[in-house]
C-alpha cells in the first residue's frame, strides 16, 4: 500500500514522519466537496504503510473502520493546509461509507461527524526493561555529532557505503549475533541479538564496505537513552524486540463538519453592448482593375442626300 508522508518546511513531496510524536488528527479535508466520497486526513504518528500497525479511522456511528484507499495521490494533488506544528506531518487518504448507508443526496449528507483514530505503537525507548534485540536500518551516513548518547562513539576512514559488512567488536563481541552481517545496502534490517542468557550492556561494532571503516560504541543497558530513531553512523534504531505486550495503542478524536452544497444561483442579465470603436483609416487605393469587353455593334444610320454633281 503505497501511503505518503509530507514536511512542511519542504516542497510535497518528503516520506518522513515524526518520531516519538503523539498520534492525533491535526486536519480534515472532504472530496470531492459537493459529494464527498473520500476524506485527507492530516497529522502526525500515523505509522501508515507499516503493516500490521496501520491506523484504524472510525467515522460517525459506523461500526467498521474506513477503508484506506489504494490511491494515495490526493496527499499530494491538494493543497496541505497551514497545520500548527514545527516538524513533519502524515497524509493519509480514505474512502467513505457507501450512499446506501444515509438517506438524501450525495455520498454522505451534510453534518457533523466525529472521527476516531486508533494507532497501535511500538515502544519507543527501553525504559521498560531491558529489549532482549535492536534493530536497526542501515542508511549510508558521515558520524553526525552530538550522538544520541553522550558516551557513545563514532569514528570513521572515510564515507561507508553499500555491499557492508557488519563486525561486533569489544568486550561483548562474542556475545552479539548479527543478522545479516555482510553484502548490506541501504534499507536493510540489521538484528542485533544476544547468544548468551544474558543482555549484553554495551555494542561496539565496525561497518565496512571492503574500503573504509565505520567504528561505532553504544551502550545497551538502558541506564542511557537508546530511543526509537536514535541514529549512529550509517544505522538508525527502528525497533526493541523481548517486550511483553511490546506495543502501545494511541487513539485521538476530531470533529468532522461537512457542509452542504447550496442551491445553484440565477443566471445574471446580459450586460449593456459596449460603444463602437473609432472608424480606421481608409485604406490604400487598389489597382485599376482590367478593361471590359466591347459593347454590341449598334444599327447602321439613315442614308444622307445626294452630293453636288462633280464637275464634267
Amino acid at each position: 500500500m503505497n501511503h505518503l508522508r509530507v514536511t512542511l518546511l519542504l516542497p510535497l513531496i518528503l516520506f518522513a514522519t515524526t518520531l516519538m510524536a503523539e498520534t492525533k488528527i491535526h486536519e480534515v479535508q472532504v472530496f470531492p466537496p459537493e459529494s464527498p466520497q473520500q476524506l485527507i486526513i492530516w497529522g502526525t504518528d500515523f505509522w501508515v504503510g507499516d503493516d500490521p500497525i496501520d491506523p484504524a479511522i472510525f467515522f460517525g456511528t459506523e461500526p467498521n473502520s474506513l477503508v484506506v484507499s489504494l490511491d494515495q495521490s490526493l496527499c499530494g494533488e491538494i493543497p496541505a493546509p497551514p497545520l500548527d506544528i514545527t516538524d513533519s506531518f502524515d497524509c493519509l487518504v480514505v474512502d467513505l461509507p457507501d450512499a446506501a448507508n444515509y438517506t438524501g443526496a450525495g455520498k454522505v449528507p451534510a453534518g457533523d461527524y466525529l472521527l476516531k483514530i486508533i494507532a497501535t505503537m511500538p515502544f519507543a525507548n527501553c525504559d521498560n526493561g531491558k529489549p532482549d534485540s535492536l534493530t536497526f536500518e542501515y542508511a549510508p551516513n558521515e558520524c553526525t555529532f552530538p550522538l544520541p548518547q553522550e558516551d557513545a562513539t563514532c569514528s570513521a576512514s572515510g564515507s561507508v557505503g553499500e555491499a557492508a559488512t557488519i563486525t561486533a567488536t569489544g568486550k561483548y563481541g562474542d556475545r552479539w549475533n548479527v543478522d545479516p552481517n555482510s553484502n548490506i545496502f541501504t534499507g536493510d534490517q540489521i538484528l542485533f541479538s544476544s547468544n548468551i542468557n544474558k543482555w549484553n550492556n554495551s555494542l561496539e561494532f565496525e561497518i565496512s564496505d571492503g574500503v573504509n571503516t565505520q567504528t561505532i560504541s553504544i551502550h545497551t543497558s538502558c541506564s542511557v537513552p537508546l530511543n526509537i530513531g536514535d541514529t549512529y553512523g550509517n544505522l538508525v534504531l527502528v525497533d526493541f524486540g523481548g517486550y511483553e505486550n511490546g506495543t502501545s495503542i494511541q487513539t485521538d478524536l476530531y470533529d468532522l463538519t461537512i457542509g452542504a452544497m447550496g442551491p445553484q444561483g440565477e443566471t445574471g442579465l446580459d450586460g449593456a453592448d459596449g460603444t463602437n470603436g473609432v472608424d480606421g483609416n481608409d485604406g490604400a487605393t487598389g489597382p485599376d482593375g482590367a478593361d471590359g469587353t466591347n459593347g454590341v455593334d449598334g444599327n447602321d444610320g439613315a442614308t444622307g442626300p445626294d452630293g453636288p454633281q462633280g464637275i464634267q
